[in-house]
């Protein structure tokens, strides 16, 4: 609610990376926390632990978005089609 009557807040949502982060967070929420959980064994907790966690989930997420997400959805706009079309 507050980003759609404050315009500040509005136009810092709407820049790109924002936007292209808000595309890909679904795909950022599934892969995140085994990566994290994976570098806390392998880097022990601490800041090297954290940011590389950070910064693999989400290159991990944006290939997961193009690899499994978007061609998900893809699918289910094709097979809702095709049975919209039956009836």
């Amino acid at each position: 609610v507050l980003a759609q009557t404050w315009s500040p807040l509005t136009g810092v949502l709407s820049l790109g990376p924002l936007r292209y982060l808000g595309r890909v967070s679904y795909s950022l929420y599934l892969v995140h926390m085994p990566l994290v959980v994976l570098f806390l064994f392998v880097f022990k907790p601490g800041p090297v632990s954290a940011a590389t966690a950070i910064v693999v989930s989400l290159a991990t997420a944006v290939v997961f978005f193009y690899v499994v997400e978007r061609p998900a959805h893809r699918l289910a706009q094709r097979v809702r089609r095709r049975l919209n079309t039956s009836d």
